[in-house]
């Protein structure tokens, strides 16, 4: 009996002593497995182990992570947030600061304000001549601007950040590389002016008639011997016949052949330029602008016309007609049309005349 409870006592001191030596064992390995980090330790079923420990060998294969990760640490200095290495860095951010005191520095040289309360009440940007071959995207900016002059550059496309200034009412884009208008034009509808000469333009979207506040429209070709580029308007297009609110038309050098009669249906233009559409037949032109009785100013000269049908007396509001030729050869044919309309102001000859492009029709009619 004693000798069995000795034996329970023994077996008891054993597995106490076994339970302590287990614990103590545990301690050390926890304390040894802290010292490890992610990524020197790999997780596997959320229990951080070492690379080389015997469970990890048995159990798990490297991910393409750890592989990775492994590679990353033996880079010196390798920085985690940019993902380029320290030495990199600083160039890195050197370009980026630059970079912000670019667009600042684009800012000044288009004259925009840098601050953004500043930005949205600017309603003039005189952009001419400064050799721009694009439209800034800083324009996208300026949602108050109403007047944008964009001339004499090297401008080739419309991009669509520039639909984004949707109170835009003056648009001048004469003398640049123009091919062609994009459909989204129609996005500007608070336009009144689109100035467009001296461009390579041989047609226009459709949609443009839907700018119904577009009062003044030219196409012109200014200098058709010194512009690197001019527009090619065979036809007047279709669209431009649908602007019912249109006052202004300018024409100017374009090679039209004919002149539509849908034309009639402006009838609210009050000012037409033919000058130097030489290859029209004016005459023919003429009987149907004949029907347009709103119409006050008129101008034919050198179209190479020597006579004007009896039908332009029905143009009974007519104010002013600008016909000069070279060597006044249609002197004999102007005092004819003059006797027909005697309350008509007709400038010929090699004399000055209204400046029909940039001036009001109050003041085209004033002959200042």
């Amino acid at each position: 009996m004693i000798t069995t409870l000795k034996a329970r006592y023994c077996g008891l001191l054993s597995i106490l002593f076994l339970f302590l030596f287990s614990c103590s064992s545990k301690e050390k390995k926890g304390e040894e497995s802290s010292i490890f980090q992610y990524p020197k330790d790999t997780v596997w079923r959320g229990i951080p182990m070492k690379l080389n420990s015997a469970l990890y060998k048995k159990n798990a294969f490297p991910s393409y992570t750890d592989s990775i990760l492994i590679a990353c640490e033996k880079q010196q200095n390798f920085n985690y947030f940019v993902g380029k290495s320290q030495k990199e860095v600083p160039a890195i951010l050197n370009k980026l600061n630059k970079q912000e005191y670019l667009n600042y520095a684009q800012l000044r040289f288009l004259g925009i304000p840098a601050d953004k309360d500043s930005r949205e009440k600017l309603k003039y940007l005189n952009l001419r001549g400064r050799n721009l071959k694009h439209i800034p995207y800083e324009l996208s900016m300026l949602k108050g601007l109403a007047d944008l002059q964009l001339s004499d550059n090297s401008i080739g496309n419309i991009p669509q950040h520039l639909f984004y200034c949707r109170n835009l009412k003056k648009l001048d884009l004469s003398s640049n590389i123009l091919s062609y208008i994009p459909t989204e034009i129609a996005y500007l509808n608070q336009l009144e002016e689109l100035t467009l000469r001296d461009n390579k333009l041989n047609n226009l979207p459709t949609n443009l008639s839907q700018l119904k506040n577009l009062k003044v429209l030219d196409l012109s070709n200014m200098h058709t011997k010194l512009s690197r580029s001019f527009n090619n308007f065979i036809h007047i297009p279709n669209a431009v016949c649908q602007l019912v609110n249109l006052e202004k038309l300018l024409l100017e050098k374009l090679p039209l052949q004919v002149i539509p009669v849908n034309i009639v249906y402006l009838k609210n233009l009050k000012v037409l330029s033919l000058n130097g559409c030489y290859n029209m037949n004016v005459y023919n032109a003429l009987r149907i602008l004949s029907n347009m009785h709103q119409l006050q100013v008129l101008d034919i000269s050198f179209t190479g016309t020597h006579r004007v049908p009896n039908e332009i007396v029905n143009l009974k509001n007519l104010k002013v007609l600008i016909w000069q030729e070279e060597g006044s050869y249609n002197k004999a044919e102007i005092e004819r049309v003059q006797a027909m309309m005697p309350n008509t102001k007709i400038y010929s000859g090699n004399g000055p005349r209204p400046f029909l492009r940039s001036n009001s029709l109050n003041t085209i009619l004033n002959g200042y």
